[in-house]
């Protein structure tokens, strides 16, 4: 038998919103595990993004500093490592070695490069919870 007029229209709304009950504290907390992964997911980005660019400006400070009439790569290292700490953490710079070296460029040139590598601690991710950091400076050496 099918219910005409509006008291079987309401009637039927009501047999389907009975349904839906008690359906918002699960929703909510499905959508809110999500969102909280997301938000967790982007700081840990952008954290890793500020670290590796404070690594990445200290390796190439180090190797200008290095390649300076009166410094040697050693120099240029600890310059790093020091740019590092300061801007980062001591704990980063612990983790992140910098290594100097010269290298042969274009004609009778030197290039001074300043190498630094690494992992850095992932707050968020699971398993190996470090993230690789891998970057270089170089610099033209200064004629003494």
């Amino acid at each position: 038998m099918v219910e005409l007029g509006l008291d079987g229209f309401l009637r039927r709304r009501r047999r389907a919103a009975r349904g839906d009950t008690g359906a918002a504290v699960p929703e909510f907390l499905m959508v809110s595990i999500v969102l909280l992964f997301l938000t967790l997911l982007i700081v840990q980005a952008v954290l890793y993004l500020y670290v590796r660019n404070v690594v990445t400006a200290s390796a190439a400070e180090g190797a200008r500093y290095a390649a300076s009439a009166d410094s040697s790569p050693d120099d240029g290292a600890r310059v790093a490592t020091d740019l590092i700490a300061r801007g980062a953490s001591r704990a980063v710079a612990d983790r992140v070695g910098c290594v100097g070296r010269e290298q042969p460029g274009a004609g009778s040139e030197t290039l001074i490069e300043v190498q630094c590598s690494g992992k850095v601690p992932a707050l968020f991710l699971p398993g190996s919870g470090v993230l690789p950091i891998d970057v270089r400076g170089r610099a033209i050496k200064e004629s003494s």
